[in-house]
């Protein structure tokens, strides 16, 4: 039989995953965010939501009216 050549001692493996700096105006670290907070998405005021939005909407559809309905 022939013996086997002692192992060498090996250093860890690198992670192979590419990391590249966010995009601008991107969160750069998306993670350390709570999980119960609104995303910026989401949030009423985002949709257009609010008391403003509502006032302005209204005024909107006054001032689109068609003209048979006056």
């Amino acid at each position: 039989m022939t013996e086997a050549a002692p192992k060498s001692p090996r250093t860890p493996r690198r992670s192979r995953r590419v990391s590249r700096p966010a995009a601008p105006g991107t969160d750069e670290r998306p993670g350390d965010h709570p999980l119960d907070a609104l995303a910026e998405e989401d949030a009423p005021g985002a949709w257009g939501e609010g008391q403003a939005a509502e006032r302005s909407r209204e005024a909107e559809l006054r001032r689109d009216k068609p003209p048979h309905w006056s």
